[in-house]
């Protein structure tokens, strides 16, 4: 599933559908208020069972995923996510501007190019955490089952960071920005871009 920023003021849903993913009733979406809810499921002997969602929403729309079993992408959204996805899922944020609440179960999450001041993230029974920042961030707290890893702007912004295994830069225990790792079976890595 890939949500995407719109160009419109409402929901737009596409879909790709291969296999028994086609057969009536395997593939589902429904809408009801603010929440819409997808679905794909096949039973019996299948070969193949694919479908693909994207969903544009509008600007700003602040968002909330759950999601078992898929990979999830969001792309350019300037909303708030609080997105948790479990069953070996995976979670890909680019680009964001909003605050971030990431979580996944048995999977990895990994956050590109964020212009986000306040990004939570944490991954269970599995999976590592990658955050980049294009700007600084004011509040990171990031805790990972495997590896974490943190990539600031290359500024001369100053962080007081904890729980960093190694860090390129010295922790500012005076700053206002904060970084906070934590990295269960792995390292756990805070570094500038370059």
């Amino acid at each position: 599933m890939k949500v995407i920023s719109g160009t419109g003021e409402s929901v737009d849903v596409q879909r790709e559908l291969k296999g028994k993913a086609t057969d009536d009733g395997n593939a589902t979406w429904t809408m009801s208020g603010d929440t819409l809810k997808l679905g794909l499921r096949c039973s019996g002997i299948v070969v193949s069972c694919e479908g693909r969602y994207t969903v544009a929403v509008p600007q700003g729309t602040a968002l909330r995923v759950n999601a078992s079993g898929s990979a999830v992408t969001l792309d350019s959204l300037t909303g708030d996510i609080d997105a948790s996805v479990t069953d070996d899922g995976t979670l890909r944020v680019a680009g964001p501007t909003g605050k971030l609440s990431l979580a996944t179960r048995g999977g990895s999450i990994t956050v590109t190019s964020a212009r986000s001041t306040e990004v939570t993230a944490q991954t269970k029974g599995d999976g590592n955490i990658d955050l980049g920042f294009l700007m600084a961030p004011e509040r990171v707290k990031a805790t990972a089952s495997g590896s974490v890893q943190v990539t600031l702007p290359n500024d001369s912004g100053t962080y007081r960071i904890v729980g960093a295994d190694s860090a390129s830069l010295a922790s500012d225990d005076k700053s206002s920005r904060s970084i906070t790792v934590s990295a269960a079976d792995g390292t756990a890595s805070v570094q500038r871009a370059g």
